[in-house]
């Protein structure tokens, strides 16, 4: 089972829903030049920041398919109007395997209500390299 998590300092929110088509983005760093004889030098870099978009919902009720600890959508939506601008971790697992530990911002932030009350919304995540620890 797929579980995505976001955490500040002590705070901690367990996305309710992952859907399963969540892909983790990593992009490899590279600069073209072009030769005196007109040919394109490639030169390849380190492989860049990574990235993710979450599309899903949160919850206003306890459907029988949610787990006993899923928050629900006023708790998600106030952490992420809460923590929107600061540098959180992003920790998204499958079982025992973990797809990213991260430390990320989000760069964009939807929210829909659905006519169910629900609520739609889709983070489109970037990784966050701390100044400090680039040497």
């Amino acid at each position: 089972m797929r579980e995505i998590y976001f955490a500040i300092g002590e705070a901690v929110l367990q996305l309710p829903y992952v859907n399963e088509k969540i892909e983790v983005s990593e992009s490899l760093n590279t600069e073209e030049f072009e030769t005196v004889e007109g040919k394109t030098l490639t030169l390849v870099g380190e492989t860049g920041n990574r990235s993710l978009s979450i599309n899903s919902f949160f919850p206003t009720k306890r459907y029988k398919w949610l787990s006993l600890n899923s928050k629900l959508s006023t708790e998600c939506l106030d952490f992420f109007r809460i923590n929107r601008k600061k540098v959180l971790r992003i920790v998204y697992v499958d079982g025992e395997e973990t797809l990213c530990n991260m430390l990320c911002t989000i760069s964009n932030y939807t929210v829909a209500p659905k006519s169910n009350g629900d609520y739609n919304y889709s983070l489109e995540i970037k990784e966050y390299v701390d100044p400090k620890e680039v040497s």
